[in-house]
């Protein structure tokens, strides 16, 4: 798509203003195609989303056309496909800047000027659409220089409808039953995959027919619909299971057209690999430099095979396991890869490796075994039914260096008839899959080549789940050391080059991403040791120095024996609570309320602020595919804001007053938002913190150095005083403010941790019945509750916010990203950290570490 330099065009006017080094003024026309990493050249874009923003605009040019002829029918289905989009995407791209986003905007701004509030954020109007128009114009993620009084105005408070938050289970399953539906049957399937022609699946009426307009084919005209519905045969009966068979796993020819290492891990590379798929084919993209449908797959072999036996070759893919995330790079297939097999504590994981060849045959042929072609591949295998796990062990060579399948190494398909002993592995149009020099070898898809860290053959205790000091690794021999931040006392807090912990049993081992600081830290740092042991945590067995970092996402690096539900390259948060499981709170389900309650971060040398941290697998929550891991490093926060207002059982026509605007209290506010309550009342000192409040849902927000906290909420309330209150300030003027606030029966909840012993005015407390509730930490069940709010868009409004710069670029509903003030380095920890949460607490509310990215 080009764009000439017309007066007319407010597109290329727009971008010669905003991106002069970028644009040209006197350029006569603009590729937009391949314009974004021009505009946009700290952002990387990959193949893929290049492809992506080309259908975008291709997408958008048809609109152009269709709003210039006024075909109505049209124009409402690509707005629709677009608004639909949007509802889950930040940008086009999901949350990276493109030039489409200009392109939508300098399209759209005039058209949305003119719909009225309805057309807007009424049930049937373009809510999400609205919400890119706001956020591409006041986004410093684009910086488009648009004059104020050029903007399209658009008032945040003004919505029509809301939407109920998405059931995410409902969700699923209305997304599968419209893949069945849309599914072709699967018969005569031909030998390389993705080469038939499939039949055209049936459209969705009107929509499908305008869209289809759009894109240049003719209108289609609907057939008829019978009168009388036939009366349905009934079901006949399920066929036998079939026997389990390695027919199962879609083995094809690949063709590796290039790689690169991984530029977030250096034991991983990147190739994109032709299998063979239709275009279209799901978790696969559109190869410019050749025109051919490929996917994208990341392999563990970095540093076992050299880069360049990487290129340009065939290969064997294992196409149909679930693909995974693996340091931020999806990879849709897996490389099927031999090492020697090895005796019980040797390193598995030394090599050598070596990739299998196949026979001279197209991309997207079908590998099988001899004698196992009985059977058709499943199109994704189940995880849960461990498929590959299973046939996996049969996977091996020969003396004449032919792979093949041994049927003694698999129970599960021993005693099928007529199967042979050992079954080569051969294409589908002939041909033996052969390696180089391995001879009795096993196979591991590549990704399992990464080092998963040593096992031993002892078995830890319970408490060595904790306690990382029983793993360290001069007991296997090693000399690894890494950076970590830790407390030595009161005003004292170093970066440490400390031993790096090794992966146990139960256990993972995470590379954190990002860590931000808490209060609770600030407390630690001016007035500690408060929670963190001086003497040795009857838990971790930790104390002083410990290394600090509770709040933390990060990916999976490692993981040990006998963990099932997390596997590498996983995004995850941190759950810091750790307890002993023994005392009455555990056993009556409060494991929050511990005796003996100790958190990673604070209680022994595992803790976020390092370069790796070894936890048990309870500990660590799976973030959904796309999850930011910066907003994954605020979950813990909005966990103790979600815990603090399930505690006090707030009511959706309560009036809630919150002291203190800080991390925790602007969380509680969203979570409040997020649950419905509309009257909420901030009570906060800092100018920032204040706008804060405002800009993330509060309807009154007061400085107590300038208004009497308690007269003023009387007054809001006819007297009566808020229903509920959260402490979150710390201070005890605030702790007075809180009590004296509330109505009779009224409900104070502490969230704040204290560096002295408040005192309580339990005369008012008596006297007029009041409750005071104490909220530490999270329950059961938090974590995961606080995931799936902001996955499914409980956390946003219909737009995201724009507040002194800060924009959402996320997929929620309230923006807990307009919480992140400041990314430091871990050697700025204290300096730019700590002292400036100190010095400078008017500019800041929650300054992240960027451990690694």
């Amino acid at each position: 798509m080009a764009i000439n330099s017309a007066p007319e065009s407010s597109l290329l006017s727009l971008l010669y203003r905003s991106y002069p080094a970028a644009v040209s003024p006197d350029a006569t026309e603009l590729d937009l195609t391949h314009a974004s990493p021009k505009i946009f050249p700290q952002t990387t874009f990959s193949v893929e989303e290049q492809a992506s923003v080309k259908q975008w605009l291709d997408t958008i040019s048809g609109l152009q056309n269709a709003l210039s002829k006024d075909e109505k029918s049209v124009v409402t289905a690509i707005l629709g496909q677009l608004n639909t989009h949007l509802a889950t995407h930040t940008t086009l791209l999901g949350t990276k800047p493109s030039v489409a986003d200009i392109a939508a905007y300098a399209l759209l701004a005039p058209v949305v000027e003119k719909w009225s509030p309805e057309e807007r954020t009424g049930e049937q109007g373009y809510h999400h659409i609205v919400r890119h128009i706001d956020f591409v114009q006041n986004s410093r993620l684009f910086a488009l220089q648009i004059p104020d009084e050029e903007k399209v105005s658009i008032d945040v408070n003004d919505v029509r409808f809301v939407p109920k938050p998405v059931d995410p289970k409902e969700e699923k399953e209305r997304k599968k039953r419209e893949k069945a539906a849309a599914q072709n049957p699967d018969a005569g399937k031909p030998l390389v995959v993705g080469q038939g022609k499939p039949e055209k699946a049936a459209t969705g009426g009107a929509a499908d027919q305008a869209a289809e307009t759009a894109a240049g084919a003719p209108p289609k005209v609907n057939k008829k619909e019978k009168k009388e519905k036939k009366e349905k045969a009934p079901k006949p009966a399920p066929a036998p299971a079939a026997p389990p068979s390695p027919s199962l796993i879609d083995l094809r020819v690949g063709h590796i057209l290039r790689a690169i290492n991984h530029p977030n891990a250096d034991s991983l590379y990147v190739s994109t690999i032709d299998c063979g798929d239709a275009p279209g084919t799901e978790n696969t993209s559109l190869d410019e430099a050749t025109g051919k449908t490929v996917r994208t797959v990341c392999s563990g072999l970095n540093g076992l095979v050299p880069l360049e036996e990487m290129q340009n070759r065939k290969i064997v893919a294992v196409c149909n396991l679930k693909p995974v995330t693996m340091r931020g790079i999806k990879s849709a297939a897996m490389v099927l890869a031999a090492s020697p097999r090895v005796a019980e504590g040797e390193d598995s994981h030394a090599g050598p490796v070596e990739l299998v060849t196949p026979p001279d045959a197209p991309a997207g042929t079908r590998i099988g075994f001899e004698g196992w072609f009985d059977g058709e591949p499943e199109k994704v295998l189940n995880p849960k039914k461990k498929v590959w796990e299973t046939f996996q062990p049969g996977f091996t060579t020969t003396d004449s260096l032919e792979v093949a399948f041994d049927v003694s190494a698999v129970p599960a398909v021993q005693g099928q008839e007529g199967k042979p002993a050992l079954g080569k592995l051969v294409a589908a149009t002939g041909g033996v899959c052969t390696v180089k020099s391995l001879k009795g070898a096993t196979f591991r898809s590549s990704f399992r080549h990464i080092k998963w860290g040593h096992q031993g053959s002892r078995r830890p205790s319970p408490d060595s789940i904790y306690n990382i000091n029983s793993h360290k690794p001069e007991a296997q021999g090693l000399d690894y050391t890494m950076r970590a931040v830790r407390f030595h006392g009161r005003g004292d807090i170093r970066v440490d080059e400390i031993e790096e912990p090794v992966c146990g049993e139960g256990q993972v081992k995470i590379r954190p991403a990002f860590v931000g600081i808490c209060g609770s830290d600030i407390h630690e740092y001016l007035a500690g040791p408060i929670t963190i042991p001086s003497t040795p945590h009857p838990i971790t067995g930790g104390s002083v120095p410990v290394t600090l970092g509770h709040e933390f996402s990060g990916v999976i690096e490692e993981v040990g024996a006998s963990v099932s539900r997390l596997k590498l390259g996983d995004c995850v948060a941190v759950r810091p609570n750790l307890y002993d499981g023994t005392c009455a709170s555990c056993l009556a389900g409060w494991r929050n309320c511990c005796r003996n309650l100790g958190f990673i971060g604070y209680s022994s040398d595992a803790g976020g602020l390092s370069d790796h941290v070894v936890v048990g697998e309870k500990h660590a929550v799976l973030l959904p595919e796309g999850f930011p891991l910066d907003l994954g490093a605020l979950v813990e926060p909005l966990t103790v804001a979600w815990h603090a207002v399930s505690r006090a059982s707030v009511r959706p026509d309560d009036t809630v007053l919150v002291v203190g605007g800080g991390p925790i209290g602007l969380a509680v506010v969203q979570v409040l938002r997020a649950r419905g309550i509309k009257s909420i009342i901030v009570s906060e000192v800092s100018s920032q913190r204040k706008q804060f409040a405002r800009e993330l849902g509060a309807s009154e927000v007061l400085d107590p150095r300038m208004d009497d906290i308690v007269a003023s909420v009387g007054a809001m309330t006819a007297g009566e005083g808020a229903d509920i209150a959260f402490e979150c300030s710390g201070v005890q003027v605030g702790l007075d403010a809180a009590v004296q606030a509330i109505r009779a029966r009224g409900t104070v909840t502490i969230v704040s941790l204290w560096e002295e012993k408040p005192k309580i005015d339990a005369f008012d407390i008596v006297l007029h019945e009041k409750h005071v509730v104490g909220a530490v930490i999270c329950d059961e069940g938090d974590f995961e509750a606080v995931v799936d709010a902001i996955s499914s868009g409980m956390f946003f409004l219909l737009w995201s916010p724009v507040v002194s710069g800060y924009a959402d670029e996320h997929i929620g509903k309230l923006s807990p990203r307009a919480m992140i003030t400041s990314k430091i380095q871990m050697e700025d920890v204290v300096e730019r950290g700590f002292k400036a949460l100190i010095d400078e607490r008017d500019k800041h509310v929650k300054i992240l570490v960027e451990v690694s990215t």
